[in-house]
């Protein structure tokens, strides 16, 4: 009987292992082809339709016809915030979040959170959601602006969605000279305990949300794009007592400087 050597043994895994390496490359690779196609093939669309509302605009006002000029101006706003948004989840499904590439810029949270508050009435309303801001007229920080869109609105949309609520505010509170909190908390039925441990984890859709439909990325998503800018994200929620998430936001990114002197003093 042949006996065979332990160096040829160790070979033949060794041989298994890197064919198991290119495989799984491969599927990389074939992954990253397959969603820059889905980001050629959205964000065209998505162009178009907003070059043909920007057209009807234009003729709404020529016709001085400012009610329709002004619901279609509103669209166009709303079709390029989508557009943009949809370019942060296709960066984020390709990268890990910590290579995730950022637009730092100084930003008035106050006014960005106004304005995404604006954009989600429409949606709180076809819910019956009561939808409300909370915070000072201004507070400056440096951080990306359409990935912190895109963590409160998904926050916000999957209260209206799944939560059973019919109340949602959102809050500002420049609590710390380096921090600031952002809350957004509803009146719904709350997350059981068990369900909170994987609450941000991908694919995981609660048992206690008005339906099963959810995708189950909505949440990991938050999570990712929190920790890519440099916050910590928490779950305050009892069932039947609705559901208070928290995202504590650094007021400087990491690698960028900014002058404090603008920012309103917390309140005591």
């Amino acid at each position: 009987m042949e006996i065979e050597s332990p160096g040829s043994s160790t070979e033949a895994a060794l041989h298994d292992a890197l064919a198991e390496i290119d495989r799984l490359h491969e599927e990389i690779r074939e992954r990253d082809e397959l969603l820059a196609v889905a980001s050629h093939e959205l964000r065209n669309p998505l162009h178009v339709l907003t070059l043909q509302i920007a057209a009807a605009r234009l003729a709404a006002q020529a016709r001085q016809q400012t009610e329709i000029a002004a619901r279609l101006d509103k669209a166009e706003n709303l079709l390029s915030r989508y557009a943009e948004r949809l370019g942060v989840l296709l960066d984020l499904s390709r990268l890990n979040a910590k290579a995730y590439p950022l637009a730092v810029r100084e930003v008035d949270l106050g006014l960005t959170l106004r304005q995404l508050i604006d954009a989600l009435r429409s949606e709180a309303d076809y819910h019956r959601v009561d939808l409300e801001f909370e915070g000072p007229p201004q507070c400056l920080v440096q951080t990306d602006p359409l990935a912190l869109e895109q963590v409160i609105g998904n926050l916000l949309v999957n209260a209206f969605k799944h939560s059973g609520c019919r109340h949602a505010t959102l809050t500002l509170e420049p609590a710390e000279r380096d921090w600031v909190m952002l809350h957004v908390a509803d009146d719904g039925r709350g997350i059981a305990e068990p369900e909170q441990r994987r609450i941000f984890d991908k694919f995981t859709v609660g048992r206690t949300g008005t339906n099963g439909s959810g995708s189950g990325l909505g949440l990991w998503i938050v999570r990712k794009l929190a920790e890519a800018l440099g916050a910590n994200i928490s779950l305050d929620s009892r069932p039947a007592a609705g559901c208070r998430f928290t995202l504590r936001l650094p007021r400087r990114h990491a690698g960028h400087a900014m002058d404090h002197s603008s920012n309103p003093a917390p309140s005591s």
